[in-house]
């Protein structure tokens, strides 16, 4: 799980969080639909899964520079995406 904190806050938690949910649903590399966002005091916990390593790195750096964020626990977890050519073939 990777942490990084951050020195200043001065958003609410819902902005925030409703600025995180429009970096991610906005961008057409990041499935959003398996990331649950919480927010709590400055501190981000991301939960759910993603493909692969690179989108989980990817999603921290892209909320990273948000206002307000004093904290990220990244526990996203590393799951297969249901359109994995390699899983789709073991289903039929």
């Amino acid at each position: 799980m990777q942490t990084t904190s951050r020195p200043t806050r001065n958003l609410s938690d819902e902005l925030i969080r409703h600025n995180i949910l429009e970096v991610l649903t906005s961008d057409s590399d990041i499935d959003a639909s398996d990331i649950e966002v919480s927010v709590e005091e400055g501190s981000v916990t991301l939960r759910g899964d993603v493909v692969d390593e690179d989108m989980k790195n990817e999603i921290e750096e892209k909320i990273g520079s948000l206002k307000g964020i004093l904290k990220i626990q990244n526990k996203l977890q590393i799951g297969d995406s249901p359109f994995d050519p390699e899983v789709a073939g073991t289903l039929f």
